[in-house]
Formats: C-alpha cells, structure tokens, sequence
C-alpha cells in the first residue's frame, strides 16, 4: 500500500466516523446546531440561573451552556451527550476553560437521571422536547426550570416567553396538575 492509498483510507474513514456521529444523534434526538452566545446568557439570565442551581444541558454540543451557566452564573453544570465527538468536544471546552463545577456525561439523555437538575436547558426538536415531557415529570422536583430554545414544549403553557429569540421557560408542576400537562 501506498502514501496516496493510506491517506485515502484514513480520510474515508474519518468521513464515516463523522457521518455516522452526525446522522445517529438524529435517531436519539436531534442533530447538533449550537445556540448562538448571546442566546445561551439569555437563556440562563431569564431561567434566573443561580450559584445553588446545578444546570442539566441535554445534547451538550461543545459545551458553551455548560462553560457560562459555570463562569457567568456560578452555578454547577451537567451536559448530556450521546455523540462521542461532541461529547469529546465538551470535555475538552471545559478543561480549556479551568472550570471544575463543569462534567460531561456520554450517554442518552433519556436514559439518564435528570433529579438532581434544577435547572434544564434543552435546543432539542418539536418532537424529543414532547418525548422528554413525561420523564420530566417523573424525575425533576416541582418548580425546575426547562429552558427551551426554538421550539417550545408541545401541551406544555410557558411561564416566560421571549418571542423575539424563541426562548420558552417552563417549570415543572406539582402531582396534581401534572396528568393535565403530559397529553
């Protein structure tokens, strides 16, 4: 085998790796596409994100909720992600960034506890955001907050709404009214 033909073959596998990486976070939830910075402070700042807040990002991507809810918040943060490169990524960002209440998990955000959240930031999909409602009222406590970037929660009345950048806030309800939400 030659240079030409071990470059090729390294260069056709990365293309798999990454094409696989991408295309099966869609089956799990959605592909990735990072929120743009000022909507991630947005978002925390409207969440009314805290030091005594431990922030859940599911589909962490590279991290940016996880590093600013840390540094500009002073809060703990947890990200959740099912591509190993971004997962990577993530990590990665957080160690850049000197920031030791920051952890990455790898794994599937719906077969990860969420309860110890008080706070959960989701850019997910129409259709993983109405999946996600009835394991949001089996795990979190009532009164988390569930920020949601462009797409708001399907059945679900927000308490807070920024129309201009699309971001819903919602808190999970007491037992009582639960059964009215999850339709």
């Amino acid at each position: 085998m030659n240079l030409l033909t071990g470059l090729l073959i390294v260069f056709l596998a990365a293309i798999v790796v990454a094409g696989t990486s991408i295309s099966w976070t869609w089956l799990i939830g959605t592909g990735w596409e990072p929120a743009p910075n000022p909507v991630v402070i947005k978002m925390l700042s409207l969440a009314g994100v805290r030091e005594d807040d431990i922030v859940y990002d599911l589909g962490s991507g590279d991290g940016r909720v996880l590093v600013k809810a840390v540094r500009d918040f002073g809060a703990k943060a947890v990200g959740i992600e099912a591509d190993p490169i971004r997962w990577f990524l993530t990590w990665l960002n957080i160690r850049r960034a000197r920031i030791g209440a920051a952890k990455v998990i790898w794994g599937n955000f719906f077969k990860t506890n969420l309860s110890e959240a008080s706070v959960v930031v989701i850019f997910l999909s129409r259709g993983t955001n109405r999946r996600l409602r009835s394991k949001f009222l089996r795990e979190l406590s009532p009164g988390t907050r569930i920020v949601s970037y462009f797409w708001p929660i399907d059945g679900w009345e927000s308490q807070q709404t920024d129309p201009q950048s699309k971001i819903y806030i919602y808190r999970v309800p007491d037992s009582r009214t639960s059964d009215l939400l999850n339709k």
